[in-house]
């Protein structure tokens, strides 16, 4: 049986969609644990996970936010279906405002 060429690149063509179609996005659960917080401080503890853009200064980029009283020791945070590249910031919110309030030396 022969196949005309037109036939052939159609096949190929639908053939190469397919396959980008079905190409597998890998997504795993991710376990953030905080330790030693400083109950001395009130505030919220506040989680971020960040995509490709937005890390870590663009906080309405953070694709998913938790916030947890600061009244624990330690807490343990799940985030489900993180895409494969991603970065994680922590922060002690002491005065419940949702943004920071000194840099990483621990001035203003």
């Amino acid at each position: 049986m022969k196949y005309s060429f037109s036939y052939l690149f159609i096949s190929l063509i639908f053939i190469g969609v397919l396959s980008v179609m079905s190409k597998q996005v890998y997504a795993v659960d991710v376990v953030v644990h905080v330790e030693n917080i400083d109950l001395s401080k009130a505030g919220n503890i506040i989680v971020m996970l960040y995509g490709k853009e937005g890390f870590p200064k663009d906080h309405a980029k953070a694709i998913k936010v938790n916030v947890i009283p600061a009244t624990r020791k330690k807490i343990m945070v799940n985030f489900i279906s993180v895409p494969t590249e991603f970065a994680i910031k922590v922060l002690h919110d002491e005065d419940e405002t949702g943004e920071v309030t000194k840099n990483w030396t621990g001035f203003d």
